[in-house]
């Protein structure tokens, strides 16, 4: 057992380990409740939600070593990298009709390597960001929030080139859309009508090229669909939609809800979280 020690939140330092909290947790904005207090923010949020905690060991926090910096540094470039790449191929593919699976396979064996030797990848999806997000940058962090799911669900590992190709392309049916997704407002009724066909359009792009694996067009064609039968295209429910289309859902949900759009500003991980739950067993599973 952890030796712990409960102390007022008013006797918190920096560098303590939180092992236990006085809060439920949906009642409190750490999506953990076992950490290192690494910073004011982290300390100040505990002061504000917390009367007391328990910690394991107060000792002050160690200086980051060099290693931990290279290793994030060398995260950011993998993932703007693969990010410049991909809206290459998409701009290739709006003129050309041809989806490069070499390319497209490229970028998903380098995030892979890059999301299993580094959990924290997923932290490092703000070295993406632009004033206009694209499609480009939603499948990267779809991809890198995807893959950080099933390194955790324990996929195996000969599964994740496939299921990265679906994560990647979930939304390529998008691309040549007469659609600017960007702009202030809600979708008008016949662009709603189109948004409805993308995964098939998806499916169709991936199927033409016949070089990606069966599973993959399978899982786009699904990723709509709703747990409790309403979504779309075919309405399915329960476990009749495909495993990995609705962690997928899942993902994508998320992924939506923390990124700013014309329509809605993001909501911090916390919320979104909060939402996912509230929303487990009718649109999610």
């Amino acid at each position: 057992m952890i030796p712990m020690k409960k102390l007022a939140v008013k006797h918190l330092e920096i560098g303590m380990k939180i092992v236990k909290i006085d809060k439920k947790w949906l009642d409190t904005p750490f999506l953990k409740h076992t950490f290192i207090i690494k910073s004011e923010k982290i300390l100040a949020q505990l002061r504000h939600t917390c009367e007391y905690v328990f910690i394991e060991n107060p000792q002050p926090l160690k200086p980051i070593k060099s290693d931990n910096l290279d290793a994030e540094k060398r995260g950011k470039a993998a993932v703007s990298h693969s990010y410049k790449l991909l809206n290459v191929i998409f701009d290739e593919m709006k003129s050309s009709s041809y989806l490069s699976s070499y390319k497209i396979k490229d970028v998903v064996n380098s995030l892979t390597i890059q999301v299993l030797a580094d959990s924290k990848t997923y932290e490092y999806l703000s070295s993406i960001q632009t004033k206009s997000p694209c499609i480009a940058q939603k499948s990267i962090r779809v991809l890198i929030l995807y893959l950080t799911l099933c390194k955790y669900v324990g996929i195996k590992k000969d599964k994740l080139l496939s299921l990265g190709c679906a994560a990647l392309l979930h939304d390529v049916g998008m691309i040549d859309l007469p659609i600017k997704f960007n702009k202030t407002g809600n979708l008008t009724t016949d662009e709603r009508e189109l948004v409805f066909n993308h995964t098939q359009l998806g499916v169709n792009l991936i199927e033409k090229n016949k070089k990606f694996p069966s599973l993959v067009s399978q899982i786009i064609k699904s990723h709509h669909e709703n747990f409790n039968g309403s979504g779309y295209p075919e309405g399915l429910a329960g476990r009749n939609i495909n495993l990995y289309s609705r962690m997928l859902t899942v993902v994508c949900t998320y992924e939506a809800l923390t990124r700013n759009r014309g329509y809605q500003s993001a909501i911090t991980s916390y919320a979104a979280i909060a939402e996912l739950t509230r929303v487990s067993g009718s649109m999610l599973d």
